[in-house]
């Protein structure tokens, strides 16, 4: 396959697979029964099984996050305020009122150098987590495939609060996890510029288009994580009840964020060895016209010189012509006429280029207060 035909791990697969389901549910019932997961196409079928299970994940594929986040919400016992805070935000948000928490996480997704930055709506309650996001991101559809397994290795014994934040964390991370898969996409880019600057033929005003798109790439880039952060640090310091206040649970939020800050310098790094590729551009471009110039400036001194060559013979050869010929009476006024003429025209000349384009001072000729 080319490099161009990659394909994109978001992309849910099409042809003869089945499209995944629009609800997938994860949950763990009272005992003695076992941990279940449960896709369905309905949201009325998985209503009865949030409000009995212990802890539930349920993930809905939206096809207007707008219009289903709120219906999504009044199904599951979520308020309509908080609903509607998350969905006029584009990719961040943080709402906690004690008893429910909500928030809006970006999904990044690289194309060539279009970055997509898609919003996953998170609802948590005391037993149940509800994420929303539309139907072209596919990493959570892939992590609900293992996360009956994952949910059954979490202690028994462990309060519901610290299951509802392993798993709240756990989530965020499949959002984070694919999100710093694409920067190398991008750096895969950015290595074809430092490549395309061997090349010592290359038109600057190509490179710098490229350049341009891929550093705009990166700052669009960079935005999502930063917002990405800010929602972590909320998570982190906001003391939400709905938050474990575990040290070890604790921890691994903290590490979170450490790893986010991580590949925000790392993204920060490689926007910086873009702008070092943009000065040699720069300095490409400056020799191709100082290479110019000085053919330009060769010409005109060749040109100059066969002209002063031509010239004063030229003029010499009319001088003697016109006094060797000339009556004796007309000599002198015609001399004069000469003379007057191209004084006024040496005068005239100055006058309209300084009018025109007026002469710049010296430095050591300007006044201080001009300077």
């Amino acid at each position: 396959m080319a490099e161009g035909e990659r394909c994109n791990p978001e992309v849910v697969a099409v042809g003869n697979d089945p499209a995944p389901p629009r609800f997938v549910c994860v949950t763990l019932p009272p005992a003695p029964f076992k941990i279940a997961k449960v896709t369905a196409d309905d949201i009325c079928d998985l209503t009865g099984i949030a409000k009995e299970g212990t802890l539930t994940w349920i993930n809905f594929v939206a096809d207007d996050l707008e219009t289903d986040v709120p219906m999504a919400a009044r199904k599951f016992g979520f308020s309509d305020a908080l609903a509607r805070n998350l969905v006029k935000h584009d990719y961040q948000a943080y709402e906690d009122n004690d008893i429910e928490l909500g928030m809006v996480l970006p999904a990044i997704r690289v194309n060539e150098l279009d970055v997509d930055v898609r919003p996953v709506v998170m609802m948590v309650r005391d037993n149940l987590i509800v994420t929303i996001h539309d139907k072209d991101l596919g990493r959570m559809v892939q992590f609900s495939r293992y996360a009956d397994t994952w949910l059954s290795k979490l202690p028994g014994i462990m309060p519901t609060t610290d299951k509802l934040t392993l798993v709240m964390i756990r989530l965020i991370a499949v959002i984070n996890e694919r999100n710093y898969e694409q920067l190398r996409m991008i750096e895969d880019k950015a290595d074809d510029i430092s490549e395309s600057l061997l090349d010592p033929t290359i038109h600057y005003m190509e490179t710098g288009r490229y350049i341009y798109e891929v550093k705009h790439s990166l700052i669009v880039y960079l935005n999502a994580l930063w917002r990405g952060l800010d929602v972590l640090n909320e998570l982190r310091y906001g003391d939400a009840e709905l938050v474990s206040d575990h040290p070890k649970v604790l921890q691994q939020l903290q590490l979170m964020c450490s790893e986010q800050t991580k590949h925000i310098s790392l993204t920060e790094h490689t926007s910086t060895v873009l702008v070092s590729g943009t000065t040699v551009l720069q300095t490409l471009h400056n020799n191709q016209l100082l290479i110019i110039n000085n053919r330009m400036l060769m010409t005109m001194t060749w040109m100059t010189i066969i002209g002063t060559a031509v010239m004063v013979p030229n003029t010499m050869a009319t001088m003697f012509g016109f006094i060797f010929t000339a009556p004796p009476e007309h000599l002198l006024w015609s001399l004069a006429v000469i003379v007057f003429s191209t004084l006024a025209s040496t005068w005239i000349a100055y006058k309209w280029i300084t009018m025109r384009l007026p002469m710049a001072e010296s430095p050591e000729r300007l006044h201080p207060s001009d300077r």
